[in-house]
């Protein structure tokens, strides 16, 4: 098939291999580092994985903007191919990917506590569910009414995702610069720190 949005779905889980990989052994060390040596040093790794990972996401996401873009633009001058019917196996290949990152998607859910990976993962899987029925919704629209709906919906289903793994990509850019926390937690803080033993006269300093 040449749908602009199928080629996008199929980018975006290939890449979802890798990126499990990557993710699978940036888990395995963080869990061997020495807390002793690196007091700090695991808790860093995640979200320098996770920055590294949003950045390739976002990249691959860009490629397929322009092939969009491109495809959109041949079409409005007048070059417009029929789109080629993906085939039984194309479409049913979808709809199973579907099934199944919804289901990981929740599993994941189940397992959520607060950790960066398992966030990221619960982030990609929502990803993938959303931009494989948009895929299908595109394939059929085109079909359906006009070609020009694949590219149409092939530039919304990269675009979301890159909009979505540089929130992530932010999210974690802040927590490696080290940025305070809130006032109302360094007050919490404070009021627990003060309260905590009779023997506690004054608080000189709180970081948080």
């Amino acid at each position: 098939s040449r749908s602009i949005t199928v080629i996008a779905s199929v980018l975006d889980s290939v890449l979802d291999i890798f990126s499990g990989l990557f993710l699978f052994v940036l888990n395995a060390v963080v869990r061997n580092v020495s807390t002793r040596k690196y007091p700090i040093g695991s808790k860093r790794l995640q979200p320098l994985g996770v920055l590294i990972f949003s950045a390739i996401m976002a990249s691959a996401s860009l490629s397929v903007v322009q092939h969009c873009l491109t495809s959109l633009y041949q079409h409005l001058a007048g070059n417009t191919p029929e789109l080629t019917h993906p085939t039984v196996s194309v479409v049913v290949l979808m709809e199973i990917v579907v099934v199944l990152k919804f289901g990981m998607y929740m599993y994941c859910r189940t397992l959520a506590c607060g950790d960066v990976i398992c966030s990221t993962l619960i982030r990609d899987h929502r990803n993938d569910v959303l931009s494989n029925v948009a895929g299908l919704s595109g394939v059929v629209l085109a079909l359906l009414l006009h070609v020009i709906w694949d590219d149409v919906i092939g530039i919304f289903i990269t675009l979301y995702i890159i909009v979505n793994w540089s929130k992530a990509a932010y999210a974690q850019m802040k927590s490696l610069s080290c940025k305070t926390a809130p006032h109302d937690v360094i007050d919490q803080l404070t009021f627990v720190a003060f309260y905590h033993h009779p023997e506690v006269l004054a608080i000189e300093k709180i970081q948080a």
